[in-house]
């Protein structure tokens, strides 16, 4: 097999391998090969074997020696371009940078005994105290919306037009079209429409005893349907399952 050739299969081999491996891996392999092809260009240009037989008449006017020095640069020149490509970094966009290193810093508090891997139980522990962590901070904001929407009236419950009201309050409505508003609202964009729809649903399953008003606990489960313990265990286990 020639050196061209060979080189050839090699690169071939490591595009292949490196479509499976994380960044850092695949720069190793490729500045493992540069150093490879150099140092086989030096065993190559240490042989003093000709190439071709001495024996030649000299009115060729090629030697076995100037064979052999041509061939010694044609590997070089080989060796130098596959090992610039090899040392080459591939350009990275700003959000798989930002993808590494949130992985890098969860894979690290994750890995409790910090033996360099994550068992099950570790990964389990994990996604559970995030989860929880979520929550508490869902638990805190739900208490200061639900208060600042059960206005009209003060009565521990909040209806549906309050909590519309609220929405409508959030996106820049006036009040006097709060107040005036049809029930399709005309002109308002898709998105949004989208949205209140959405909120009426999810709002018809969060309530359990008056269709028409939630309290503290149902308003939470509005919010944050992945509150329930039933939904963190679920959550827990589709994300270990897709892993």
């Amino acid at each position: 097999m020639s050196l061209l050739m060979l080189l050839q299969v090699l690169q071939t081999g490591v595009v292949k391998v490196g479509v499976g491996m994380r960044l850092h891996t695949r720069l190793r392999l490729w500045v493992g090969l540069a150093a490879a092809y150099l140092i086989f260009m030096g065993f190559v240009l240490m042989l003093q074997v000709p190439l071709r037989s001495n024996t030649l008449h000299s009115h060729y006017d090629i030697s076995g020696e100037r064979v052999r020095r041509k061939h010694q640069e044609v590997v070089k020149k080989e060796a130098e371009r596959y090992a610039k490509e090899a040392l080459r970094i591939p350009k990275i966009k700003s959000e798989e940078i930002e993808q590494i290193k949130i992985l890098t810093e969860t894979f690290r508090k994750a890995d409790t005994n910090a033996d360099g891997m994550i068992e099950i139980t570790e990964l389990t522990t994990w996604i559970s105290s995030k989860i929880k962590e979520h929550l508490t901070l869902a638990l805190r904001e739900n208490f200061f919306m639900f208060t600042a929407i059960d206005q009209n009236p003060r009565n521990g419950v909040v209806s549906w037009d309050e909590y519309h009201r609220y929405f409508l309050k959030q996106h820049s409505y006036s009040d006097k079209y709060i107040d005036e508003h049809k029930e399709n609202h005309k002109g308002m964009p898709r998105e949004l429409k989208e949205t209140i729809m959405r909120d009426k649903a999810s709002w018809s399953e969060a309530a359990r005893d008056n269709p028409d008003q939630l309290t503290i606990d149902e308003f939470l489960a509005f919010r944050h349907p992945e509150s329930s313990h039933a939904t963190i265990l679920n959550i827990v286990e589709e994300t270990i399952n897709r892993l």
